[in-house]
């Protein structure tokens, strides 16, 4: 059962994390991720190359149950997740019973499961969230819970143990100078653009929104949220912007 994919360039930049090159002078790669069947616990992973015009060997990793108890398997869940490229590592957020993320190392050819933070959002109102980079590099999360944003990064403890470390909260209705009359809908994560470093929310009745992380500020793209799938992307020219495809 297939969940995922990416395409990614295959320059020296991609090893910095950049997802992009010219067209016409950079190789490029698709990763697939799959698993088995459902409630199954085993994840594969194959590699395309432009250069060799060829699928490289399927690399496969079975998880332990404590890890994917809260897991169950449904592609049309995982579809629309894009994933995250940090360094030599694609990440995945797998969305089910329980989110739980994969790791592909491009680098060792290896897979790894991470958990979610335990307090990540509140079961009782309103919550999406994504896989981005950290802004000072690593893997990090963004959550919109209701009409706020939280930014999470993966580090470490004073044991070198990995743990998740929550970073700033943004008050959306504050920044987006949202009043009492456009609160009658939660905000809903839409999209991250790692090279903008900023996400894309909305609802149906404010519109969508455009916020950029650093400096903090926003733009308003659109004027109501009527499609439901979104796919932000930015251009391969020179003085890139930042486009909103949308799908049905």
């Amino acid at each position: 059962m297939l969940h995922n994919g990416s395409v990614l360039c295959a320059s020296a930049a991609a090893a910095e994390g950049r997802l992009h090159g010219s067209f016409n002078s950079s190789p490029f790669k698709v990763v697939l991720l799959a698993s088995g069947r459902t409630h199954e616990r085993s994840f594969s992973v194959c590699v395309y190359s432009s250069q060799t015009g060829a699928w490289g060997d399927v690399i496969s990793a079975e998880f332990q149950p404590a890890a994917m108890e809260p897991l169950y398997t449904a592609s049309e869940l995982y579809m629309y997740v894009p994933s995250t490229l940090v360094g030599s590592s694609i990440y995945w957020l797998l969305r089910g019973n329980g989110d739980t993320i994969v790791e592909f190392d491009m680098g060792s050819r290896s897979l790894a499961m991470i958990e979610m933070p335990l307090d990540l959002y509140d079961h009782d109102k309103s919550s999406s969230f994504m896989t981005m980079p950290a802004q000072d590099g690593g893997l990090g999360l963004i959550l919109v819970n209701d009409f706020y944003a939280k930014l999470w990064k993966r580090g470490a403890d004073c044991n070198g143990v990995a743990i998740w470390v929550p970073g700033i909260t943004i008050q959306l209705g504050k920044l987006l100078s949202l009043n009492a009359e456009h609160n009658r809908g939660p905000l809903s994560l839409l999209g991250f653009s790692e090279d903008s470093n900023a996400f894309v929310a909305g609802a149906s009745r404010i519109g969508i929104f455009v916020v950029y992380l650093n400096p903090l500020r926003f733009k308003k793209i659109h004027e109501r949220r009527d499609l439901c799938i979104f796919h932000p992307f930015e251009s391969f020219c020179v003085g890139r912007y930042l486009e909103l495809c949308s799908g049905s």
